[in-house]
């Protein structure tokens, strides 16, 4: 998910109102094409989650701002919940998209300085999959 359905439902105006030299689509609208985010906004990630019978880890850096804490996250969480222990949420304050540290906000402009993912993700992961 980038960012939150409903933003992104909000930002189809937006879409709509670029230029379109000669009826064609935009080539990108934030870095995407238009068929990327046709096929993302026409996903409910809640409901094919809670569809699944899978066991799943949801993992969220706090300081992420294509998938955002309060608005994908949590939302996520609310509305599927550990769906009878299947389903496990873990988020890591300081980390951004990438699951790397951040210094101040995130802006996207630090996923092109090299980096490790943080080892408390590591280490979820690790117990998370050890412990099925």
């Amino acid at each position: 998910m980038r960012g939150d359905r409903d933003a992104a439902q909000a930002d189809r105006g937006g879409v709509r109102a670029l230029p379109r030299p000669e009826g064609r689509a935009p080539a990108a609208v934030h870095g995407a094409s238009a068929r990327y985010w046709k096929d993302l906004l026409s996903r409910d990630a809640a409901a094919a989650l809670a569809a699944s019978p899978l066991p799943a880890l949801v993992l969220q850096g706090e300081k992420d701002i294509q998938v955002r804490k309060d608005a994908d996250y949590d939302v996520l969480r609310a509305k599927v919940g550990d769906a009878g222990g299947r389903v496990t949420y873990r988020s890591f304050p300081g980390l951004n998209h990438l699951f790397m540290q951040v210094e101040g906000e995130s802006t996207g402009g630090e996923y092109a300085i090299p980096g490790r993912v943080a080892p408390e993700v590591v280490d979820a992961i690790a117990s998370w999959i050890l412990a099925r």
